[in-house]
């Protein structure tokens, strides 16, 4: 009877412990998941939760995981590449991204989706809903409870930029490393088998133990101990600073002989190219889901800004084209007849914005003068007739609608400062 007693309580004791540690299994972020080996062989492997770009349904972005086979022998080059976030004086996410020769080196297992790039980041794994502004945990992490776990992200040169350029916001600068193919393929697996190693107890640091030092590693392993001497300050235990400091990185590889010329990428850009081996590789950004990023009801109303800002453009360069050549060139009436039409539209556009605006006149103008803020906009940019019929709805809408009042006057203000 006693042996029956014990044993039942051994069971219930076991039992609740287990549905205590289920029920403190942690809920990971979606978008932050490590990718997984399905078959590897000497000349290439097959991973899944490989990252092909994000989704946007007008408030979130989701991460679009597909089944991916990777070719080694296909890689040709590698990018060190940076993206300042504040404080920009000392912090940057470091990755590396590898070039493909052609559309065999990185592809999804039913071969229907292609890319030439492909992308290593490491990161700080969050829980879903959870914020990366704990000091505690980014310092102290054996100290904490539930500290972040280091993750190796895994996936496409476009999902990266679209994640960089529209999510977060960020410049990028990417630095050619100087290595031929040769070196490239063998950094590449080594990245590869370094991102498919269990982090679940290799705690993110954010000095020791971070982006750039994954990087560095990667490099390491890829390249040999002769190109980084000085990657320990403590052999195995503790990084060097110079390898650990993301704004240091640069002239680290600059004086290890692998830096080249920087290639900049700004956070506006809509056209980007990325200068290749075997052509250029060209992205189109506009293309991108979340590029005219808003809650589905301003969605209309940001894609036709996006038009006015095109049509704007085009306006102003076919003026200074007119300007240059004069009017006695031939091409000249030709240039002004389209520059007629292009300018019929900016008006037309105008008119849509201002019906949309009429529907939710807080929302809208709330959302306006934010993009002006946003992109450090100015009169000259061509904003100046957009800007005179929005400071007329405001005013109009500022004298019948006393609910709204004092955020429309507000909104009046900046426009009438912003547009003298």
């Amino acid at each position: 009877m006693r042996a029956s007693i014990r044993s039942f309580t051994i069971f219930l004791i076991l039992s609740l412990f287990l549905v205590s540690s289920l029920s403190a299994a942690p809920t990971w972020d979606p978008n932050l998941t490590p990718v997984k080996v399905v078959s590897s062989n000497d000349k290439e492997i097959v991973l899944d939760n490989v990252r092909w770009g994000m989704n946007f349904d007008g408030e979130n972005f989701s991460t679009r995981y597909r089944r991916t086979k990777i070719r080694y022998d296909q890689v040709e080059s590698v990018l060190f590449c940076a993206e300042d976030f504040p404080p920009k004086f000392v912090a940057s996410h470091i990755y590396l991204t590898f070039i493909f020769k052609n559309d065999l080196g990185m592809q999804t297992l039913d071969g229907k989706h292609t890319s030439r790039g492909l992308v290593i980041s490491a990161t700080n794994r969050l829980q879903k809903g959870e914020s990366p502004s704990s000091l505690a945990k980014a310092f102290f992490p054996k100290r904490t409870k539930n500290p972040w776990p280091l993750v190796f992200e895994v996936g496409t040169l476009e999902d990266r930029l679209q994640n960089s350029l529209l999510v977060a916001g960020n410049d990028i600068k990417m630095y050619p490393l100087k290595i031929d193919a040769r070196h490239a393929e063998t950094v590449l697996r080594s990245g590869i088998q370094l991102s498919l190693v269990d982090r679940s107890k290799d705690f993110y640091h954010v000095l020791f133990n971070n982006c750039v030092v994954s990087a560095f590693k990667i490099l390491k392993e890829g390249l040999g101990e002769k190109y980084f001497p000085d990657f320990w300050a403590i052999k195995n235990k503790m990084v060097s600073h110079k390898v650990s400091l993301p704004k240091l990185s640069a002239g680290y590889l600059r004086k290890r002989g692998l830096g080249s010329k920087r290639i900049d990428i700004a956070n506006n850009a809509r056209q980007v190219c990325i200068p290749s081996r075997n052509g250029n590789l060209f992205f189109n950004i506009t293309k991108m889901p979340g590029f005219a990023r808003a809650t589905k009801n301003l969605l209309p109303f940001a894609l036709k800004l996006q038009n006015y800002y095109e049509f704007s453009q085009a306006s102003s360069d076919l003026q200074k084209l007119v300007d240059l050549i004069g009017i006695t060139h031939p091409d000249c009436f030709e240039y002004l007849s389209f520059k007629s039409e292009i300018d019929a539209q900016l008006s037309e556009t105008i008119t849509s914005l201002l019906t949309i605006a009429r529907q939710n006149p807080v929302g809208f103008s709330d959302y306006y003068v934010d993009a002006i803020k946003r992109n450090k906009l100015n009169r000259k940019a061509g904003f100046e007739p957009l800007n005179k019929a929005f400071i007329k709805l405001l005013n109009f809408e500022s004298a019948h609608n006393a609910s709204s009042k004092a955020t429309l006057d507000s909104n009046l203000a900046f426009l009438t400062k912003f547009n003298r």
